[in-house]
């Protein structure tokens, strides 16, 4: 009973004019990202972008999810900045009462009309980009999350999101691999 509290505490509503502190929004945006994880919504985008995009390979690897674990990486930018960017959406638009059910709902929709990126990567290479081991080449994503970049309707409330997206952009495949050919990857697409 209490898990329900602390996970939904945020959920009833909130009040235009923002948050009193930065750990308010961050637990805010953490239950945004819980709930959207969980919904089967995003279940139904995940089998949309193996099927219709291959994403059933690692785009590093080649490797197939029956074989080994892909799974898809949100990318350039997290799914915690991607859920603040909707939260910081909907709170320009003046709505009476913002609930992370609404912000998850736009999250959803953010998702399917593929304003955000992923990236299939198996498990363990998916360990080193969070680590910030692996850059990705633009080429790999699916989706177009530099359209945010240019829809005003889109607010990017950090101008460190700006910089990733913008970092992301220029990183090309090409790139990508005169850095691993040092490493000698034998997995790694030609």
């Amino acid at each position: 009973m209490s898990f329900l509290k602390v996970m939904f505490v945020t959920s009833y509503g909130l009040p235009i004019d923002g948050f009193v502190s930065e750990k308010q929004e961050s637990t805010y945006i953490k239950n945004i990202e819980r709930i959207f994880r969980a919904s089967k919504e995003y279940k139904q985008f995940v089998t949309m972008i193996r099927q219709e995009y291959d994403g059933e390979y690692c785009r590093v690897t080649n490797e197939h999810y029956m074989d080994v674990e892909v799974e898809l990486h949100h990318y350039p930018l997290t799914l915690y900045e991607i859920c603040l960017i909707a939260t910081h959406t909907l709170l320009k638009q003046k709505q009476d009462i913002l609930t992370t059910f609404d912000v998850a709902n736009l999250v959803c929709k953010m998702h399917f009309d593929l304003k955000v990126g992923v990236v299939p990567i198996a498990k363990t290479i998916h360990e080193k980009v969070h680590n910030q081991d692996l850059l990705l080449p633009r080429e790999w994503v699916i989706g177009n999350p530099w359209s945010l970049l240019e829809d005003q309707d889109f607010v990017i409330p950090e101008e460190f999101i700006i910089w990733k997206l913008k970092q992301a952009e220029n990183f090309t495949l090409q790139q990508f691999e005169q850095l691993c050919k040092p490493i000698l990857w034998p997995y790694v697409k030609q």
